[in-house]
């Protein structure tokens, strides 16, 4: 009978994925290589785990967990590309693959996966990389590779460049890479984070942007000014969510359109089953998105601390 591999556990927040699986995975490395345009922002990555049987029967088939806005590009190990299969589940992608050649007991073997992710968001002046790992076990040696264009000028402040944490920056006639080998700690989140900036062209449809809305404003010269702050802090705290998948992103955005408004309205409004609102919920507190006061049984949802630095 063929053995199903069992993952172990791996969170990525932003565009991240989970790993599942009874064998021992010795090592990880993600090579990430960001694609900046006028037009668009998006990460090419290359994960790549070596994975030992441990089991005294081979294993043949096998399932990663990614986030839902993932795109799976390729799956292959030492032998060549592995077919797969995606599954859409209620807050996850579930990928379902058979190795053409099942591992053996006592066999080590890379598996890769190439995957287009958008943990990188344009700011004002530059861009940020930006990535979150919180795994349930202790992870001796994490390596995690940032390549990014040569031309690339790092953002800095006094204290130095803003790379965190601390990393290895090597330069060829292609690339600048940023290299980090950590070492993270179970249920402790790490966070990888690199501003940079780069010459990206006209942006046209930026400019037609702000042509567009210098004209509306003119016609809506009569919107007063607390209106216009009210609306900019709520747009500046949604730029925060783009970590967060679209149901997330519903309920924080009512509740930052609607402070202090009760639990049992977001549902009513969005249609979510209780317990489908009470993940979500929990989600959002752990990340400090939220605050949630109880009077009685009714709960009251405000936005939370890391939120309000945005504001």
């Amino acid at each position: 009978m063929k053995n199903k591999i069992i993952i172990l556990t791996i969170l990525i927040i932003l565009f991240g994925f989970q790993i599942v699986s009874a064998l021992e995975i010795q090592a990880y490395k993600i090579t990430a290589t960001p694609e900046t345009s006028a037009t668009a922002t998006a990460v090419d990555n290359i994960i790549e785990l070596t994975i030992k049987n441990d089991n005294t029967i081979p294993v043949a088939t096998g399932s990663l967990t990614f986030a839902l806005d993932a795109e799976i590009e390729a799956i292959r190990d030492s032998y060549g590309s592995i077919e797969y299969a995606e599954t859409d589940l209620e807050d996850s992608k579930k990928i379902s693959f058979t190795f053409t050649i099942p591992i053996n007991p006592g066999e080590s073997r890379i598996l890769t996966v190439q995957t287009k992710t958008h943990n990188i968001v344009e700011k004002e002046g530059y861009f940020e990389y930006l990535l979150v790992v919180v795994p349930p076990k202790e992870i001796p040696s994490f390596i995690h590779i940032l390549k990014l264009n040569k031309d690339v000028v790092l953002k800095s402040t006094t204290a130095g460049t803003i790379i965190v944490p601390d990393a290895t920056i090597t330069e060829t006639d292609e690339y600048t890479i940023i290299e980090w080998d950590a070492s993270l700690e179970k249920d402790k989140p790490t966070v990888f984070l690199v501003r940079f900036s780069e010459d990206i062209g006209i942006n046209y449809w930026k400019w037609f942007g702000i042509i567009v809305i210098l004209i509306a404003i003119g016609v809506l010269g009569g919107v007063t000014g607390s209106r216009v702050y009210h609306h900019r802090k709520q747009k500046k705290a949604l730029k925060a969510t783009n970590i967060l998948n679209e149901r997330e992103k519903a309920v924080l955005n009512i509740i930052i359109k609607n402070p202090d408004i009760r639990q049992y309205e977001v549902v009513k409004q969005l249609g979510y089953t209780k317990s489908n609102m009470s993940k979500i919920m929990k989600r959002l507190e752990f990340r400090g998105l939220i605050q949630v006061k109880k009077e009685g049984k009714v709960r009251i949802l405000n936005v939370g601390e890391t939120l309000k630095k945005q504001l």
